[in-house]
């Protein structure tokens, strides 16, 4: 376990080279969508999502936020893959354990992503802070090139998907890379569970709509409900 002092962030840019599919027009449209169902949603982090699972990387860092409230870490383990996380909390110099578990498999009792591959599960646990304390959340992370070219994708079809009470895509820009790796970027609004997986930014638009169209259609049918007059019961 290592003790990190915290230091602020640097802020994401976004550049029509990094946004790898900015060019179809899709990375706005993701992030407003992506933006209002997260809001639409219960953030609350699933509970135990590790047990009965193999794991196949873990790291834990002791850290003390600075003065503003900022943490930032590097995760060191090269079983996992992501590399970076920085965020907001309410606590100033405060003192807690950042956990990163990575799996080799879906969770119990969870429905994977509806994508066709997942490179790997992420759990982000934190301890003393709470989930509605942590904003800002930005996340790095890397991933091999031939395990996308392989499964017949290309680079700006990588994208980090955070569960909530559904899986929902995560806005994920490539910052930088090589032959071997490409290394991303997303913002998240908590640490929880993600998945990082392979997906056409079409698909994954077509989802966060078809959702939104769901999500705003049950509330129009509980707030139809909960509009109605009961019918009086007549006087005998």
């Amino acid at each position: 376990m290592r003790v990190s002092t915290i230091t602020p962030s640097k802020t994401m840019k976004f550049t029509n080279d990094t946004l790898g599919y900015s060019k179809y027009n899709l990375y706005w449209p993701l992030l407003f969508a992506s933006i209002i169902l997260l809001n639409c949603t219960n953030n609350t982090p699933p509970l135990n999502v590790s047990l009965n699972l193999e794991v196949t990387g873990q790291e834990s860092q002791l850290l003390t936020t600075n003065s503003d409230g900022w943490l930032e870490l590097d995760v060191t383990s090269n079983k996992i893959a992501l590399k970076k996380i920085s965020a907001m909390t309410a606590n100033l110099n405060t003192e807690l354990e950042i956990k990163i578990t990575s799996f080799s498999e879906t969770p119990q009792d969870l429905i994977p992503p509806p994508v066709k591959e997942i490179y790997q599960y992420i759990q982000i646990d934190h301890e003393k802070v709470p989930s509605d304390e942590i904003s800002f959340v930005t996340i790095q992370f890397e991933i091999r090139n031939d395990w996308i070219n392989s499964n017949g994708y290309s680079e700006r079809d990588v994208s980090l998907e955070i569960y909530t009470d559904k899986w929902t895509p995560l806005p994920t820009i490539r910052i930088n890379g090589n032959d071997s790796v490409s290394k991303y970027e997303c913002r998240s609004p908590s640490l929880s569970l993600f998945a990082i997986t392979l997906d056409k930014p079409t698909s994954r638009l077509t989802r966060i709509t078809e959702t939104l169209i769901k999500e705003y259609s049950n509330s129009q049918s509980e707030k139809s409900t909960l509009l109605k007059t009961p019918t009086p019961t007549p006087i005998p």
